[in-house]
């Protein structure tokens, strides 16, 4: 549910920056229930182009109590990551990268063939462990560099 709400948000973002020369700058608050939570929980929100490609990171809150450690309302997150072209015919794609413990982004950066490599640091503080992604338009894979 939280994909296709990202996936709704996006293409929202995406049409009002279309018409933005037009657009009526008075607030309208949005009452759409599963949307407001979901975006309330959006702890980071990273954006890199490259090219053609638009790729936008959510770092999103699980529920109190998702790191499941005893006797604390601790908490894991999930790694959203939204990939668009700046094509007329619109191409999206969403990926969950999973559910970390604390998780810290080491690098974001662009490859020589145009391809995004991102490094996620994460774990409890004395057994940290890193992942390595490497994002396109045609997906998401785990990275050996």
């Amino acid at each position: 549910m939280k994909i296709f709400l990202i996936t709704l948000f996006n293409s929202f973002a995406i049409v009002i920056s279309c018409h933005a020369q037009s657009a009526n700058v008075k607030p309208v608050e949005i009452k759409e229930k599963r949307l407001v939570p979901l975006l309330a929980s959006v702890d980071t929100l990273i954006i890199r182009k490259t090219g053609d490609l638009l790729i936008n990171i959510y770092k999103v809150s699980n529920k109190s109590g998702s790191a499941h450690n005893e006797g604390t309302d601790e908490i894991t997150h999930q790694i959203l990551v939204a990939i668009a072209n700046g094509d007329e015919v619109l191409e999206q794609h969403l990926y969950k990268l999973g559910n970390f413990y604390d998780p810290k982004f080491l690098n974001i950066n662009t490859q020589s063939n145009g391809s995004i490599l991102i490094i996620i640091d994460y774990g409890v503080f004395n057994q940290r462990k890193t992942v390595k992604y490497l994002v396109n338009l045609k997906g998401v894979v785990l990275s050996d560099n």
